[in-house]
């Protein structure tokens, strides 16, 4: 990715920057195009450049973003 946007700026978070930088290269061959796919527990506190803040930027900007429940895939 530095290859493409140069050095990660001082107070940049590198996951947040990345996944935006796959969304909009995504996003590039229209909306309607977009799948995301995640395994993720639907919890709160993963912050920028987590599982809930990819999914809302994905919901945010048309996609269509699918979740692998954690919670009911793992039951005991």
């Amino acid at each position: 990715m530095s290859d493409e946007l140069g050095m990660i700026p001082k107070g940049i978070d590198a996951y947040a920057r990345n996944n935006l930088w796959q969304l909009y290269t995504a996003l590039s061959y229209t909306p309607e195009r977009v799948r995301f796919i995640c395994l993720w527990n639907r919890k709160e506190g993963d912050g920028p450049g987590g599982t809930k803040d990819m999914y809302d930027q994905i919901s945010k900007h048309f996609g269509q973003a699918y979740i692998l429940d954690t919670n009911e895939l793992f039951k005991e």
